[in-house]
């Protein structure tokens, strides 16, 4: 079984400074099933558990950590100079994490922005969409794709 869930959740636990027995009282769960989920005898564990171990583990759900746009996935594929062989690029590819090429702290808009204003942050910082957060948490993003669709939508009731 693989073992990357079971690997991770001990280094987040060991970071946090919690023992085994903390973790799971935290999480309200058994320690022996945290154990197993560590030591890869269970497979990952659904959104419900996954959710309170991230609480248990301190770690403020619906934080914006960073947006992947088209760019970013560009931006980390291979050159088509490349000597590498497709084996190698796949190897490569399936390797490579959202953390890596993400853009962390992306620009962002709250929900008081007006479309106008919106509009005008992703021209001037060249976006195509921006993050919505409010209090610290995203609600949403907005998009040029949204944009564009509101202005169509306002031509065909003006024609």
């Amino acid at each position: 079984m693989n073992n990357k869930f079971g690997e991770k959740l001990r280094e987040l636990r060991l970071k946090a400074g919690l023992s085994v027995r903390e973790l799971a009282e935290r999480a309200n769960l058994h320690y022996s099933y945290i154990s197993k989920l560590e030591n890869g005898q269970l497979p990952p564990p659904g959104a419900k558990k996954i959710a309170d171990l991230a609480d248990a583990l301190g770690f403020d759900r619906g934080k914006l950590l960073g947006i992947v746009t088209r760019g970013d996935i560009r931006g980390a594929e291979p050159s088509e100079a490349t000597s590498l062989s497709i084996f190698e690029i796949h190897y490569l590819l399936s390797r490579l994490t959202l953390e890596r090429i993400m853009t962390k702290d992306p620009v962002t808009v709250n929900s008081d922005t007006t479309i106008g204003a919106a509009a005008q942050i992703m021209l001037q910082k060249k976006v195509a969409g921006l993050p919505v957060v409010d209090d610290g948490r995203v609600i949403g993003i907005i998009t040029e794709s949204d944009i564009f669709r509101m202005v169509v939508k306002i031509w065909e009731k003006e024609g």
